[in-house]
């Protein structure tokens, strides 16, 4: 049967190429591997004629005889459906890299001496007539070939799917009709030698395509003048083309009207890259890098214009930013909102008024909301238009989720009293607000400063994150991420909260319960930086909403390592950090107000702490005078014997020590800090590292009583629940253990005659199965054994991962690393024997299930350098898919 099929196909293909050559009406000749087909047409009667390149020529092509052109067409060995096609007007096999590889990839290519006419246009027909090529071909122009791309794709803007320009000229006549290839939605990439004396030409390309919302993309080599041109990689080339050619037309959305606008909205910041092949570095910017959106202009019935940037991907609530100016290319957290499923809308603003018309206002937000989009938008706003979104704000209270502004200025039109002395509504609404500013802005104190006071006075939630060395430009904040998670979270619906009933298995006030804790424990997950936006130590967590929706789905009720510090730790100073953190967690308090969440106290303190301010209240809990200064990490790390090694040292950093007293005020901020927000657990890290020097444990007593004490006057059941890394099985003091419970990694063991499995097995390393101490808990009640958790521990991998032996390494991996890099079936397995082998082996320890947390290896940049359990959906692309398992084996395990 395979014989035969060969057999049919060979017969094919070689029919194929005997019409190919019949249509061609030509000789073929080589071109780098490929067939190739010349002609010869005449300028006047534009007939083709069909040649057979000499050998002279090579795989180049020879100066045409007056009167006429040369043209080429070189074929695939197999042609991809619809026969796409590349062009070029110049220079043939000139840096031919791109075409080879597209003609690797089933494209043809096809050639035709300078300058556009009717010549061209013969060619054209013939290829898409006689031989059938696609109708829309893809230029590749270099020097006076793109300024040929440019002209005959401006004179024909239907007939072209995509332009490479390669340091092109460009004639005034194209840069005029531009405009035409906009309208058609044809993408540009123009390649540049920065020291190319016709540079100019593609910034005016950029210029005035960029203005009529077109798609250009530019890359600029850092050095190199108008040769050489290409890139000796095609690979961005190549991506450009297949993607242009692939790119199919997007459905038009439910809340059009008949007749609209369709332009592109992109990102223009600048990424420097380095290209090893052609050895310099690259500035490149533009949608082929960034992506783009589609950003539409219409009217609504009512006759008011609207214009909706729409994401690529909308989300079921519909959320919308309603801003009275239009964004800009750098307008970050506009971008950043559009990932997260945002629609962007400008609301209207008459050219024969100063400002927006409340009315038409009113009438866009009727028509969108009538089209599904959320009844609360946030409003935003930049500089001076900050104050029309305010004002439209205090107009419909009602109407709105939360107020932005990036250095804004609280002028309006639209108000017969300004924004800045009616904020009333606004706080009676409970809405919050978002400022971001430069901090040698004009306007800061005048306007972000005076609004604060007031607001706060008025009982209204307002964060200011402040850039230090930051003006009035640009507008965009630092921390773009930062500021785009609070917008979302803010856009949620404001918590309302429960009470606790004391009739639950979770109801503790005060103290706890074994009972209680264990059931706590065994509901217990790893949420690493859950409760942090941003990008904490270079991470990224772009599935939030997703990961709010699969930690409520599973039912997870303590919610481990939620938020810390590990380096960076002067974040803590900028009020957005602690404000969104409580945010969330009042948000997810709303959904189950017996959810605990946990902070960590960590055994590692960075040279970023002394950027951080002692507050007062540090010194007056201990009892001291106030002082005017920063924490000193110095003072943190320092041994009680001076002549002891540092422990964890880093560049600036290392283990603060707990005998200290700078220690002490830098592990209380954190406690105060964290129960202030609402959290009411800390995991304290490696206690006996911290505590290296206070071998007694009176120091680490004293100030974890210091702790408890203000949890039962301030935490939101009086008590708070701490633990701690104890290899030993316990952390005791006269018989009391300071902690609530024990942890300690898995420590999985290898299955040597079994590359990349593991099991557990009491005594493996360092584990803590069968090893928990006997003690009085805090709350007073004895245990022959304390409660343990044993967690899927990060710590990296060792000098030779996928070997066994390494202790504690898996296979020279961590336990989550470990765990990620098996398929998803063994995962899930792993999970059930995993469980029930600690029920069985030692009741006394509970498994925590990782649903986020960093991971090492070769799977990190895949998954953004992390392990999520959400199960794999468009949400969360990267989703490891052990939502499910978590949740089934919880409510059969635990019934």
């Amino acid at each position: 049967m395979r014989i035969t099929i060969f057999i049919i196909i060979s017969f094919i293909s070689g029919l194929c190429s005997f019409l190919m050559d019949t249509a061609l009406g030509a000789e073929k000749s080589s071109w780098h591997g490929f067939d190739r087909y010349d002609y010869v047409i005449n300028e006047k009667t534009l007939k083709l004629t069909p040649i057979t390149a000499t050998p002279q020529e090579g795989t180049g092509v020879a100066t045409p005889e007056p009167g006429t052109r040369r043209c080429i067409v070189v074929v695939p060995k197999q042609a991809l459906a619809g026969n796409p096609w590349t062009w070029r007007g110049c220079y043939w096999d000139h840096e031919p890299q791109t075409e080879i590889a597209l003609l690797n990839k089933g494209y043809h290519v096809a050639f035709i001496t300078t300058d556009p006419d009717k010549t061209w246009d013969a060619w054209y027909n013939y290829l898409i007539k006689e031989y059938r090529l696609s109708p829309k071909p893809a230029f590749i122009g270099m020097s006076r070939g793109g300024s040929n791309a440019y002209t005959w794709g401006t004179a024909n803007p239907d007939k072209v799917t995509a332009i490479y320009a390669d340091n092109p000229g460009v004639s005034q006549a194209s840069l005029t009709n531009l405009y035409l290839l906009a309208q058609y939605d044809v993408p540009l990439l123009n390649v540049c030698g920065s020291v190319d004396p016709i540079i100019n030409n593609t910034r005016a390309i950029e210029n005035i395509y960029h203005a009529f919302g077109g798609r250009i993309s530019v890359l600029v080599k850092d050095g190199p003048a108008h040769h050489p041109h290409s890139l000796k990689d095609p690979e961005i080339i190549v991506n450009f083309i297949e993607q242009s050619y692939a790119a199919k037309k997007d459905a038009k959305p439910s809340y059009l009207p008949l007749r609209y606008t369709r332009t592109s909205f992109y990102n223009t910041q600048a990424q420097y890259v380095y290209s090893p092949a052609d050895k310099v570095w690259t500035t490149r910017w533009g949608p082929q890098f960034t992506g783009s959106y589609n950003k539409y202009t219409f009217s609504i019935p009512e006759g008011v214009r609207v214009t909706v940037i729409a994401p690529e991907k909308a989300t079921n609530d519909t959320p919308w930013v309603y801003r009275c100016d239009q964004p800009s290319p750098d307008s970050e957290v506009d971008f950043a909102l559009l990932a997260r499923g945002f629609h962007i809308v400008v609301g209207p603003v008459p050219t024969s008024a100063d400002g927006p018309n409340l009315e038409d206002w009113n009438k866009v937000y009727a028509y969108l909301t009538e089209k599904g989009f959320s009844k609360k938008p946030v409003v935003a706003g930049r500089g001076a238009a900050t104050g029309e979104v305010y004002q439209w704000a205090i107009e419909n209270p009602e109407k709105v989720s939360a107020i932005y502004g990036e250095n804004p200025i609280l002028r309006s039109s639209l108000a017969k009293v300004q924004p800045i002395d009616n904020l009333g509504p606004l706080a009676k609404a409970r809405i919050p607000i978002i400022h971001v500013c430069g901090g040698s802005d004009p306007n800061l104190d005048s306007q972000t400063h005076e609004v604060e006071k007031i607001y706060k006075q008025l009982g209204g939630q307002m964060t200011v994150i402040v850039d230090k060395d930051r003006g009035h430009y640009p507008l965009s904040p630092d921390n773009t991420q930062l500021v785009a998670d609070f917008i979302a979270l803010c856009f949620s619906s404001q918590p309302t909260y429960g009470t606790f009933r004391e009739d639950s298995k979770f109801y503790f006030d005060g103290s706890i319960s074994r009972e209680v804790l264990e059931n706590y424990l065994d509901r217990s997950v790893t949420a690493g930086y859950f409760l942090v936006a941003g990008t904490p130590e270079n991470y990224l967590f772009p599935f939030k909403e997703d990961d709010i929706r699969m930690i409520e789905n599973i039912g997870a009720k303590f919610i481990g390592r939620a938020i810390y510090r590990w380096s960076e730790e002067s974040k803590l100073g900028e009020p957005a950090f602690l404000d969104y953190a409580k945010r969330l967690i009042d948000r997810m308090h709303e959904y189950d107000p017996e959810m605990i969440f946990q902070g960590c106290l960590f055994e590692h303190v960075s040279g970023d702490v002394n950027n951080l301010k002692i507050p007062a209240w540090v010194f007056e809990a201990f009892g001291l005078p106030v002082e005017d200064r920063n924490f000193r990490v110095a003072d943190m790390i320092k041994r009680a014997n001076a002549g002891s090694e540092t422990l964890m040292r880093s560049a600036n950093g290392g283990t603060p020590m707990i005998h200290n007293i700078e220690s002490q005020f830098w592990f209380y901020y954190l406690a105060k800090s964290y129960i202030d927000i609402g959290c009411e657990a800390f995991h304290l890290g490696q206690v006996e590292l911290i505590g290296r020097d206070d071998p007694d444990k009176t120091h680490y007593a004293a100030f974890l009583q210091k702790v408890r004490a203000y949890a039962k006057a301030h935490a939101r059941r009086h008590y708070v629940l701490l633990d701690g890394h104890t290899p030993k099985g316990g952390f005791v003091k006269d018989g009391v253990s300071l902690l609530d419970f024990n942890s300690f990694p898995l420590r999985v063991k290898e299955v040597i005659d079994k590359p990349m499995e593991g099991i557990l097995e009491v005594g493996n390393s360092d584990g803590i199965f069968q090893k928990s101490q006997a003690a009085i808990s805090p709350s007073g009640w004895k245990a022959e054994h304390m409660p343990y958790l044993v967690e899927f521990d990060n710590f990296g991998i060792s000098r030779n991962p996928g070997v066994a032996n390494q202790d504690p390494f898996c296979w020279g991996y961590d336990d989550i690393t470990w765990f990620a890099m098996q398929d998803e079936d063994y995962r899930n397995k792993w999970l059930w024997y995993a469980f029930d082998w600690l029920r069985k082996t030692d009741p006394n320890g509970h498994l925590q299930m990782c649903v986020i947390r960093m991971i090492s290896g070769p799977l990190g940049e895949k998954s953004y350098r992390s392990y999520f359990a959400n199960t794999k959906s468009v949400a969360c692309p990267v989703g490891y898919s052990q939502e499910e398992t978590i949740k089934e084996l919880w409510n059969i395990r635990l019934k």
